[in-house]
């Protein structure tokens, strides 16, 4: 049996399901690489595979890791305040369905 919800809600999109934020990740860690004075499609390559501290880790082994992870944070502020994102094909025709349950990765 359905349930009728009613009222203001919030969906997050952690999976990367209806949102695509590849192009935002992309741009927060190409600005941290220039501000860190970095390849930015190298520290890419390796922040695509790893949770930030380990890429700092890895390609600023000298600097602070706290710092960096700072750093990070304010730059994905500053991208995604002006609150333009690129949603999947079909992800706004999914919002409008009463459940978003069967709406899986592999469904993008």
């Amino acid at each position: 049996m359905a349930t009728e919800l009613r009222g203001k809600y919030v969906l997050f999109d952690v999976d990367g399901t209806l949102i695509d934020a590849v192009g935002n990740q992309r741009r927060v860690w190409a600005t941290w690489a220039e501000r860190y004075g970095l390849d930015a499609d190298e520290v890419y390559q390796v922040a695509l595979h790893r949770r930030p501290v380990e890429t700092f880790a890895q390609v600023a082994a000298d600097r602070d890791p706290g710092e960096c992870l700072a750093t990070l944070h304010e730059l994905e502020d500053e991208d995604v305040r002006p609150g333009v994102d690129a949603a999947f094909d079909g992800a706004s025709e999914q919002l409008g369905r009463s459940s978003l349950c069967g709406l899986t990765p592999s469904e993008r």
